[in-house]
């Protein structure tokens, strides 16, 4: 399964900005990579690992701006269609098991 995070957070002011920044690399402490600007992504093996990463995010969303989280299935993330831009060759888009870290 795929854990993706959308998200869009003002960056007014510099404290805004400290607050997206802190978001963004606890993001990326969790496991998670980006997809585009504002778009993460994380690889979750079964549905409690997926439970424990969404109880962990419910505690670092910022007060304010939006934040959406979907989950999807490999099949579904693997079948996403590129409708502009250029497919990135170092993301991970298939069914595969095999994690590499």
């Amino acid at each position: 399964m795929r854990m993706i995070i959308f998200f869009d957070l003002p960056m007014t002011n510099a404290n805004e900005r400290k607050t997206y920044a802190t978001f963004r690399k606890r993001l990326t402490q969790e496991g998670f990579v980006m997809m585009q600007q504002s778009v993460y992504t994380k690889l979750v093996l079964n549905s409690t690992n997926e439970k424990s990463t969404h109880d962990r995010i419910k505690k670092i969303i910022p007060e304010n701006g939006i934040v959406q989280l979907l989950t999807v299935t490999e099949n579904q993330f693997a079948s996403m269609e590129y409708l502009a831009g250029k497919y990135d060759e170092l993301s991970i888009q298939n069914t595969d098991r095999t994690v590499i870290l």
